[in-house]
C-alpha cells in the first residue's frame, strides 16, 4: 500500500513541477528575489523600531573595525582599506572642525573627479553630519556656476585636476562660500585641504556628530543630467543611499567579489551602487578614474575582478576593440548596470564568455527601481502580482507629438495593452516617497502626475516609454520630452538651446537628438533660423557650445532653416525634425558638421556624410589619415589592413608626379584615444578604424633607453647640442617615472670628459666606458640578459651617422625593435645626420621624437602617471629649429 501512494506522490510532485515551469517559468526566481527584497525592507524596519538608525556611514565605520586591514579601495595600484579610508576620512572632517564654521545639517559641493580623495571627502563630512552635493566634473562655466548655486553649499571643495575649471568662474562665486582644494598649490582666494590634512587629527570623530535622526534626512545630493534645463539637485535620503547600496548584494554580490568601478562617482550608480555596495557586501573595488576600453580586460585580470559595472555605452566600446586571444581569461562573472542594447548584450557574451548581465531601470530621484534578476536579454525587470503589491507602477498612454498623457473622456489615464509602449509611472505613498529636488519646488511638481487614476492620486513621471511583453518582462522603448542620451549622460535640450541662443546672430534654436548607425544614444542637433539681416558665424557656434557646455552636450549637427516649425500649441516641432536625422538627401537646408580639429562647424557635404555614416569619420572599411608633405598636408583615408607601399601610392595620387618618390613626407592616423593625428613609423598596418596598431612595441615593462656618448667635450663642436642635451634629460626623468632601464656609454672618456653635468644619471643601470662605435658591448649584453621580456630599445646621443647607426644597426640583427629618437640625437654634420636617420628609417628602424616615445609609454589618457609625462614634456619643450633639420 505504500509504495503505489508514495509513486503517486512523485508522479504528482513531478507534474507539478512540469506545470509551474510551463506555466510559471520564473515563479521561484521571482519569488527568491522577492523574498531577498522583503527580508531587507523588514531588516530596516527592524531598525527604525528599535531606534538604532544605521547608515551606510555607521555600516563603513562597523567594517572599518571588524576588517580594518581589507583593502577597500584600490586605485592606480595603490591599495587603501577600511582603516585607511576611516582614518583620512576622520583627518577631513577634523580640518573642518578646527578650520571652518561648518556644522550638521550645512551643504558643502564637492567637484572631484574618480579618486580615492573624493570619498574621503564625502565621508569625511557625513561624519559632520554635512550634507554633500555631488557636482558633475564634465559641466563648466555658467552650468556650473548654477549647480553650486542652486545646492546653496557653506562650501566647495576641488580636486586638483579640476582647479582650472573653478578658477574661471571664482569671482563669481557667491560670498560665503568657501573654496578648498585638495591642492598643494592654490590660486588666491583658494584654501588648501592637502595641505592642513597633514597636520590633522585622524582619531574618530564623535557619533554625536552626524547621528541620523531619521531615515528620511538627506544625506546627499545628486545632480541629474539636466533632463528638463540645467542640471537639478536630486534629494537623496539615508533610506535611498540604503536602498541603493543594496543593490549588489540583491543581484547576488559577497564580500568575496571584487568590484570594478569606472563609472563616475558623482553620479548615483557609482557612488550609491558602486561605493555604497562594496561597504554593504564588505567587499573590495577597483577604482579607475576613467574607462578605458584598452585598459579595461587587462585590469580585470591583474586585479581578480569578478564583478563591474556598465552602463550600454561601455559595453558596445568594449565589442568595438580589435579580438585578441584569451579574451574569456577571466574571473569576471557578473556586470551590473543599465542601457544595455540586445544586440550588444549578446555579442558581448559570445565574445567575452559567461558573464550574468544584471539589468537594472532607475532614476536618480526617481521612487521606482527596476531589475532584472532572470537575465532576459534586453530587459530592464520583470513584474508580477507579488511585485506589484511592493511596487505600484503603471504603463500609461502617451501623446508624443503634443507631449502630455492622454486621457479619457472622465479625465483619466489610460493603461496600455501588453506589447505597446507607454509612459512609466510610479505612485507616490508614504511608504514610496519622492523626495524632489532641492531649491525650486517647481523643479519636483513637474515630476508629478496628479489625479491620474482616480482624485486625489499622485505619481511620478518617469519620463521614459516602456514596453512590457506578454511574459511580463518590461523593456525601455525612449525618452520624452526635451531630452535625449548621448555619451552615458542625459542632454537637457533646453540648456543646448540657451546657450547657443546667447550668440547675437542667432533668432531661434531648436535642440534635438538624432541616430548615429553604430552609436549608443543619439548625437545632439540644433536647428537653427538667424536674426534679420545677420549672417551665420560657424566658428562662434562652435567656440560657444565648447565654452559653455559639457562636451558630451555640444550639438554634432547644424541646420539653418528659414522659419522654425510648431505644434498647435505653439511648441517647437521636433518629430518630423528627428525623423528627418542629418541627412542631405532628405534635408534641403543647411546641413554643418562640428569639426573639433578646426575649431568650427563644416558643411555636411554626401561625401562627409558618408564617411560619418560608415563610422568614425571614415568611409566603412577604411581609416582617416592625413598626408603630410613640407608644409601641405591633405586629408584621405586607407582602407583596413593597408601597408606602407599602398601610403606610396595614395600619396603620390594626391601630390603628382612631380614630386620625387624619394622625398621625405608623413602619414598621420588619427587616434580615437588621443583626438588627433599621430605621426606612424614606416612599416605600420592599419587594422583597425581610428586606433593605432604598431606604434612599436614600446611599453615599460619591455623598453630599455640607451643613451649614447653625451659627454662635455661633444659641446663646442655640436650645434643645437644644449637642445639635445634638454631632451635627454627629458628621456631620461620620464625613463625614472616610469620605472624604464636605462644603460649610459661614454667614449673614450679619459680624452672627452664625462656624461655632461646637465644630465642627471640617478638610477641609471649600467654606465660604462666603450672604446669602439657600437653601444652593443658584452657587458651591455650582460645586462639586457638580466632584464626579462626586453623588445625594444630607445635610443638617442651623439654621432647619428656612426655610433648611433651601428648601434640600431647590431641591435636589429639580435631581434630588438629600435627607436630613434630623432630631436635628441647629434652629428658634427647636419647633414651626416639628416642622411644617416634617412638610410635608417628605410632599414624598418622607427625614426621618432621624444614626444612620441613619452607619449607611447603611457599608452593613453588614462594611465597613472600621463599627468606627469604630460606635464614633463610641456616643461621641456625645445625652442630652436632643431625639430626643423629632422
Amino acid at each position: 500500500m505504500l509504495l503505489p501512494w508514495l509513486t503517486g506522490l512523485a508522479a504528482g510532485i513531478g507534474f507539478l513541477h512540469f506545470l509551474q515551469k510551463l506555466v510559471f517559468p520564473y515563479f521561484w526566481d521571482d519569488f527568491w528575489y522577492l523574498l531577498k527584497v522583503v527580508r531587507y525592507g523588514i531588516r530596516l524596519e527592524m531598525y527604525v523600531l528599535k531606534g538604532e538608525l544605521f547608515t551606510v556611514l555607521d555600516k563603513f565605520l562597523s567594517l572599518a573595525k571588524k576588517q580594518p586591514q581589507k583593502p577597500f579601495i584600490i586605485y592606480e595600484g595603490d591599495i587603501y582599506t577600511y582603516q585607511d579610508v576611516d582614518k583620512r576620512s576622520s583627518r577631513v572632517a577634523h580640518v573642518f572642525l578646527n578650520h571652518s564654521t561648518l556644522k550638521r545639517g550645512d551643504t558643502v559641493a564637492l567637484l572631484m573627479s574618480n579618486e580615492p580623495d573624493f570619498v574621503h571627502v564625502w565621508f569625511g563630512l557625513a561624519k559632520l553630519g554635512c550634507v554633500v552635493a555631488f557636482l558633475n566634473s564634465n559641466i563648466v562655466s555658467n552650468s556650473l556656476l548654477h549647480c553650486i548655486r542652486s545646492c546653496e553649499p557653506r562650501a566647495l571643495v576641488v580636486g586638483a585636476d579640476l582647479l582650472g575649471t573653478i578658477e574661471e568662474i571664482l569671482p563669481r562665486i557667491p560670498e560665503g562660500i568657501s573654496v578648498w582644494a585638495m591642492s598643494d598649490s592654490v590660486p588666491r582666494g583658494v584654501i588648501s585641504l592637502k595641505e592642513k590634512m597633514r597636520t590633522a587629527s585622524d582619531k574618530p570623530v564623535a557619533r554625536s556628530h552626524h547621528v541620523a535622526s531619521s531615515l528620511r534626512s538627506t544625506h546627499v545630493y545628486i545632480f541629474t543630467s539636466g533632463t528638463t534645463g540645467l542640471p537639478k539637485a536630486a534629494v537623496i535620503t539615508q533610506m535611498q543611499t540604503l536602498k541603493g547600496s543594496a543593490g549588489l548584494w540583491a543581484f547576488g554580490c559577497t564580500a568575496n567579489d571584487i568590484i570594478y568601478i569606472t563609472l563616475p562617482l558623482y553620479h548615483s550608480s557609482g557612488a550609491l551602487l558602486g561605493i555604497g555596495g562594496c561597504i554593504e557586501l564588505g567587499a573590495t573595488c577597483v577604482l579607475k578614474k576613467k574607462f578605458s576600453a584598452s585598459h579595461f580586460w587587462n585590469d580585470c585580470r591583474k586585479y581578480n575582478v569578478t564583478v563591474f559595472q556598465y552602463i550600454g555605452e561601455l559595453c558596445h566600446y568594449l565589442c568595438k576593440q580589435p579580438k585578441r586571444e584569451g579574451e574569456k581569461d577571466h574571473q569576471v562573472r557578473l556586470a551590473v548596470g543599465n542601457g544595455l542594447r540586445s544586440d550588444v548584450w549578446r555579442e558581448f557574451l559570445d565574445r567575452f564568455g559567461n558573464i550574468k548581465m544584471c539589468e537594472f531601470y532607475g532614476a536618480t530621484e526617481g521612487n521606482i527601481c527596476l531589475m532584472n534578476h532572470n537575465g532576459k536579454i534586453g530587459s530592464v525587470g520583470r513584474t508580477n502580482f507579488l511585485h506589484k503589491l511592493l511596487f505600484t507602477f503603471d504603463l500609461i498612454k502617451y501623446d508624443v507629438q503634443k507631449d502630455e498623457p492622454i486621457r479619457n473622456e472622465q479625465g483619466w489615464c489610460i493603461p496600455v495593452k501588453k506589447g505597446e509602449p507607454g509612459l512609466l509611472i510610479s505612485r507616490v505613498t508614504e511608504n514610496n516617497p519622492f523626495f524632489g529636488y532641492a531649491g525650486n519646488k517647481k523643479h519636483t511638481e513637474k515630476k508629478l502626475l496628479c489625479d491620474v487614476f482616480k482624485k486625489g492620486d499622485v505619481y511620478f513621471n518617469t519620463g521614459d516609454l516602456m514596453v512590457q511583453d506578454q511574459e511580463n518582462f518590461l523593456y525601455f522603448w525612449d525618452r520624452i520630452g526635451d531630452t535625449f542620451r548621448w555619451k552615458g549622460e542625459n542632454v537637457a535640450t533646453t540648456e543646448v538651446a540657451d546657450v547657443i541662443g546667447m550668440l547675437d546672430f542667432i533668432q531661434e534654436t531648436n535642440v534635438y537628438g538624432v541616430v548615429v548607425p553604430d552609436y549608443e544614444g543619439k548625437a545632439g542637433m540644433a536647428s537653427i533660423t538667424l536674426k534679420p539681416n545677420k549672417s551665420l558665424d560657424l566658428e562662434k557656434v562652435y567656440e560657444q557650445v565648447v565654452s559653455f557646455l559639457p562636451a558630451y552636450a555640444c550639438p554634432r549637427f547644424l541646420r539653418i532653416q528659414g522659419k522654425m516649425e510648431t505644434t498647435g500649441t505653439f511648441k517647437l516641432q521636433k518629430c518630423h525634425l528627428v525623423e528627418e536625422g542629418f541627412s542631405p538627401l532628405k534635408i534641403s537646408d543647411p546641413l554643418y558638421f562640428m569639426d573639433n580639429l578646426k575649431k568650427s562647424y563644416v558643411p555636411l557635404s554626401k561625401e562627409l556624410y558618408d564617411q560619418i555614416i560608415g563610422g568614425a569619420g571614415a568611409p566603412s572599411g577604411t581609416v582617416p589619415v592625413l598626408f603630410c608633405f613640407s608644409v601641405f598636408a591633405r586629408p584621405s583615408s586607407v582602407p583596413h589592413g593597408a601597408g606602407y607601399e599602398l601610403l606610396i601610392q595614395k600619396f603620390l595620387s594626391l601630390y603628382g608626379d612631380q614630386i620625387d618618390m624619394h622625398r621625405k613626407f608623413v602619414v598621420q592616423l588619427f587616434a580615437e584615444e588621443w583626438g588627433q593625428y599621430v605621426d606612424l613609423p614606416k612599416g605600420f598596418a592599419v587594422s583597425e578604424r581610428c586606433k593605432l596598431t604598431t606604434l612599436g612595441n614600446l611599453t615599460p615593462s619591455s623598453t630599455v633607453f640607451f643613451c649614447c656618448d653625451m659627454q662635455e667635450r661633444f659641446r663646442p663642436a655640436i650645434k643645437y647640442f644644449g637642445d639635445i642635451i634638454s631632451v635627454g634629460q627629458r628621456l631620461l626623468q620620464g625613463a625614472r617615472m616610469l620605472g624604464i632601464p636605462v644603460i649610459v656609454t661614454e667614449q673614450y672618456p679619459k680624452g672627452l670628459g664625462s656624461t655632461v653635468q646637465e644630465i642627471d644619471l640617478t638610477g641609471v643601470k649600467l654606465v660604462l666606458p666603450k672604446t669602439k662605435f657600437s653601444m652593443v658591448l658584452p657587458e651591455v649584453e650582460a645586462a639586457l640578459a638580466e632584464i626579462p621580456g626586453v623588445r625594444s630599445v630607445v635610443l638617442f646621443g651623439v654621432e647619428t651617422h656612426v655610433c648611433i647607426q651601428q648601434t640600431a644597426l647590431e641591435l636589429v640583427g639580435r631581434g630588438i625593435e629600435v627607436h630613434i629618437v630623432a630631436d635628441a640625437t647629434s652629428s658634427r654634420s647636419m647633414m651626416d645626420r639628416m642622411f644617416a636617420l634617412e638610410r635608417l628609417a628605410r632599414t624598418g628602424i622607427i625614426v621618432t621624437t621624444s614626444e612620441a616615445v613619452l607619449l607611447q609609454l603611457v599608452a593613453d589618457k588614462d594611465h597613472p602617471k600621463f599627468k606627469e609625462i604630460q606635464n614633463l614634456i610641456k616643461a621641456s619643450a625645445p625652442e630652436s629649429g632643431l625639430l626643423s633639420k629632422v
